[in-house]
């Protein structure tokens, strides 16, 4: 028997009482944040609605007493709130997100919370999405639908990908570390569902050609391309019979510091902000 993952779906929405077509469209065109950009790779961007002061632009986690603000960008978001206030215990809310991933866009494998003394219990509201979109927790790979509510335990190694045009769209709700589930919904119960029990299947085989050809690629790389080169592994632990928790052990040998010095120490750099100390504002 494998790790038993955390993440779980937990709730569900209708979206279409909310949201149409024409409100994910207004929605996709607003001016997203570049916060966090050191963990995404492509199109993966957040817009920050409901915050520690409700200031526009201020998008960084933060640990705080009280709830979250409206900002005026969220303020603008009408039915987007009203789906908050209808379903969720705002009281307990420490912000709101909104988490916009296409076009190849991905989050690489990374720990949350490294930076904090208690983090946040997070939930993600799914508002589009296609089968192109899978996310990953340890070495599970899963799919999510529209209308999901979904608890991702950001405390395990996790990720990403968005192949579509159109990608993901949806809202990251941060509450409260202290209070359980039950207690972030209104009175509607909470889904009886196991942790994920039905997993992707990948049967396309990790050749050790292909991690041959990711260190040539870096041999021969200059430093602005590391970013690239971890995102095609990552885009093959999706694919491919190769498991999220090879992916630092692999990029170790792809980023040998004998094979290019300068891209060893940039790979470095990113790898310790994903596993080791997290996010931290210059």
């Amino acid at each position: 028997m494998g790790k038993v993952v955390a993440s779980r779906k937990l709730y569900q929405i209708r979206i279409s009482k909310y949201l149409q077509s024409e409100d994910l469209n207004d929605i996709r065109a607003l001016n997203f944040d570049q916060a966090y950009q050191e963990y995404g790779y492509g199109i993966w961007e957040t817009l920050s609605i409901w915050n520690k002061d409700g200031r526009n632009g201020d998008a960084i986690s933060k640990e705080y007493e009280g709830s979250a603000q409206i900002n005026d960008t969220g303020k603008d978001l009408h039915n987007i709130n009203r789906m908050i206030n209808d379903h969720f215990e705002c009281r307990h809310i420490k912000s709101v997100r909104l988490l916009r991933s296409c076009k190849g866009g991905m989050i690489l494998p990374h720990f949350d919370y490294l930076e904090f003394q208690n983090g946040f219990t997070r939930l993600h509201v799914v508002l589009d999405i296609d089968d192109t979109c899978l996310n990953s927790e340890g070495d599970v790979v899963y799919q999510m639908e529209a209308g999901d509510v979904w608890f991702l335990d950001g405390r395990e190694l996790h990720s990403a990908t968005s192949i579509s045009p159109s990608g993901k769209l949806c809202l990251m709700i941060d509450f409260s570390p202290h209070e359980p589930f039950e207690r972030l919904f209104k009175s509607t119960p909470l889904l009886d569902h196991p942790p994920i029990s039905t997993p992707l299947v990948r049967n396309k085989p990790m050749e050790d050609a292909l991690v041959s050809a990711l260190l040539t690629l870096n041999q021969y790389s200059p430093s602005h391309r590391v970013k690239d080169i971890m995102a095609i592994l990552n885009q093959f632990c999706f694919e491919r019979k190769v498991p999220h928790s090879a992916f630092y052990p692999l990029l170790d040998q792809v980023f040998d510091v004998r094979v290019n010095p300068n891209n060893h120490e940039i790979y470095q750099h990113i790898k310790s902000i994903m596993i080791v100390s997290g996010h931290h504002e210059s």
